[in-house]
């Protein structure tokens, strides 16, 4: 019975390491104990140096809990105005590299923020682009707004801009509205599967 108890326990250890090993892996390397700091990187988005950490992430009113899935990773859209038809289109391209990522699509996330409310045929239009698309509350909305302009403040609050969170909550990498979304799709890919072999899946 003694022997029993132990294996469990040891599996119960095992499990809660392999759920906390990337993010906490990520907040390591965020820190300033992590001693390599690479001098070129392989990244199509622009690293950001520090990364800007977003209040009160991860979200918990998420549908898709620690408990059942593996860290999620956020592509946000951000635009400084509503969300017509240019940063519709660009909500039909994040799609994409969300699809893209095959049977891993589940660990990522896709959140729109905008400066002003969206019109309720706009909300039915990006809703229709994406039925999963997340649409922050007023205070998680204040809290992504507030991580933005910490940035470049004329970058920051000018035209679509698209950020990558990781599960941690930090804004890692930013994307311009020019860019090639194929250099979206690399760049989540390759986090993916870093996070996923520490994690120990494939």
């Amino acid at each position: 019975m003694n022997k029993i108890k132990s294996s469990n326990r040891f599996t119960i250890i095992v499990i809660a390491i392999l759920f906390a090993a990337p993010v906490l892996l990520t907040i390591l390397m965020h820190s300033q104990w992590w001693p390599y700091r690479p001098n070129t990187t392989r990244n199509h988005g622009e690293l950001l140096q520090p990364p800007i950490a977003v209040d009160g992430w991860p979200d918990t009113s998420s549908t898709l809990s620690i408990e059942d899935k593996p860290p999620i990773w956020t592509l946000l859209l951000a635009s400084n105005s509503d969300c017509a038809e240019a940063c519709q289109q660009q909500l039909g391209w994040l799609r994409q590299v969300r699809i893209a990522q095959g049977r891993h699509s589940q660990q990522v996330e896709i959140q729109l923020a905008t400066g002003v409310s969206l019109s309720s045929p706009q909300q039915t239009a990006v809703k229709t682009i994406f039925d999963e698309l997340r649409l922050p509350d007023a205070r998680q909305q204040a809290n992504l707004q507030h991580a933005i302009t910490q940035l470049t403040p004329v970058e920051a609050q000018t035209g679509l801009t698209t950020y990558l969170i990781d599960p941690a909550g930090f804004i890692i990498l930013r994307y311009s509205e020019d860019t090639d979304v194929t250099g979206v799709r690399k760049d989540l890919r390759r986090l993916l599967t870093w996070s996923n072999k520490a994690r120990g899946s494939q």
